[in-house]
């Protein structure tokens, strides 16, 4: 028996294609005891990593959030995305060993459903996700994963995690690199947020697109201010782009978009008339950044022009507001479909994305975690703004390029998500790419007015 036959020894159910089911197995706690191992060994031998006691923690929490989230999935909701995502990972794997060139072709399918030959449609019947090009993307690289963990849910989410906190844990290093003098609050910014570590962390999207997109600010600064290994990164940070534009497009255009004031202030302009020339330009650039952004996010939900798709997401709010039962779905009123209702709503999509759910509006317990992170998350910021004052905290952000990009990519972000989740447990997933960034913005705003140092940048 080969090593392939030894990943897919555990027997399908009768009802092989129900994502519904409960996919844990016995040999499940094996599987993850042999990875905590191996993981643990990793971890103790990175002697050289600076911030050790940080290391250890993040990796352990990045662990128990892979292991919670999938047993949540498994144990409370009936199916989600994580459990559609490992179940058709592992059909596509049993393809592989009763029939490796169908499987083969299916895996490198881009989802595109127009292109099915009849071999294709017929070996996709059943696959929840095979004709969702995003989605059968994450499939793919699960099914990867589940080669290797034997088929095992808790394993493979494990992976997930682990990789995941590598891409994240460079990025948090090099943050600190421009702000040394915030490390304290940097850390609990980007490594221990909580819901970020829970849905960061899973058979999930979120978590490839998460790590991936701050993997690309890692690549940038090693072209464009330390330039070592200019080629690797650069080769890194295409593949990271790559993949982030096939699964969630909407992030990476507006981290990159937004990202680009940041890289444009490296480049040192001797010109006083040229720099003022380059300002309309910047504003334009920005404007362009919005709109684009805007349309690679509606391209995720539905292939349509724009105007189209904003009357496709009043309707559906509408919708999912009739229809709501359980309280956890939002109204931030109705949107007029077109480009300047969505800015007439931006106010309230950024709240809500931000500072919602409030503490009564928590129908579940899951929903009253969000609830308590969010409401940190105002207090914060009103603290933040209070001790340093809205003209100084304004003004700390528009003197610092990193914090600009990181503040804008929140601002543009929060609008997109808040007038497109219409539900607190979707809005908590969607949220987390600009959570930490909002963080840091805060905690750096804060270090500074205390005159605790000054960046530093490298």
């Amino acid at each position: 028996m080969n090593f392939l036959h030894l990943t897919l020894l555990a027997l399908f159910p009768d009802n092989e294609y129900n994502f519904e089911k409960n996919l844990l197995d016995w040999y499940e706690i094996i599987v993850v005891v042999g990875l905590y191992i191996l993981m643990n060994n990793w971890v103790n031998k990175k002697n050289e990593i600076l911030y050790k006691k940080n290391f250890k923690l993040f990796f352990n929490f990045k662990i128990i959030g892979a292991l919670l989230i999938t047993l949540l999935f498994n144990l409370y909701y009936a199916g989600g995305d994580t459990t559609a995502y490992f179940n058709d990972g592992r059909l596509l794997n049993k393809v592989l060993i009763t029939n490796p060139l169908l499987a083969i072709e299916m895996f490198f399918d881009s989802g595109d459903t127009a292109k099915w030959s009849e071999n294709l449609n017929n070996g996709f019947d059943g696959f929840r996700f095979a004709g969702d090009s995003p989605a059968w993307f994450v499939t793919k690289i699960t099914a990867l994963v589940e080669l290797f963990t034997f088929r095992s849910m808790l394993g493979t989410a494990m992976v997930f995690g682990f990789f995941s906190g590598r891409l994240i844990w460079r990025f948090y290093e090099t943050i600190l690199k421009f702000y040394p003098f915030a490390e304290k609050y940097i850390g609990w910014s980007i490594l221990f947020v909580p819901n970020v570590l829970l849905w960061g962390s899973g058979i999930f999207k979120d978590t490839v697109t998460l790590a991936l997109t701050f993997y690309c600010f890692v690549c940038l600064y090693n072209i464009f201010i330390v330039k070592q290994k200019v080629i690797i990164n650069f080769i890194f940070f295409v593949l990271s782009v790559y993949v982030v534009f096939i699964v969630k497009s909407y992030i990476i255009v507006s981290f990159l978009g937004c990202a680009s004031i940041w890289v444009f202030s490296l480049v040192k302009i001797k010109s006083h008339f040229l720099r003022i020339i380059l300002r309309p330009f910047l504003v334009g650039l920005f404007g362009i950044i919005f709109y684009f952004a805007f349309n690679e996010f509606i391209k995720t939900f539905e292939n349509f022009s724009i105007d189209t798709v904003l009357k496709t997401t009043s309707t559906n709010g509408e919708y999912l507001k009739s229809i709501s039962a359980d309280g956890s779905v939002y109204d931030i009123g109705t949107l007029d479909p077109s480009v300047t209702g969505m800015l007439k709503l931006a106010p309230a999509a950024i709240n809500v994305t931000l500072f919602r759910p409030y503490f009564w509006e928590s129908g579940k317990i899951i929903i009253f975690f969000a609830a308590v992170e969010s409401t940190f998350l105002l207090l914060f910021t009103l603290y933040t703004v209070f001790k340093t004052g809205p003209f100084k905290f304004i003004y700390y952000i528009i003197k610092d390029p990193l914090l600009l990009t990181f503040f804008l990519f929140t601002i543009i972000f929060s609008i997109f998500v808040g007038l497109s989740s219409f539900n607190f447990g979707t809005l908590v997933r969607y949220k987390i790419p600009c959570i930490p960034l909002y963080l840091i913005v805060l905690s750096v705003i804060l270090k500074k007015d205390s005159n605790a140092g000054r960046p530093q940048i490298i």
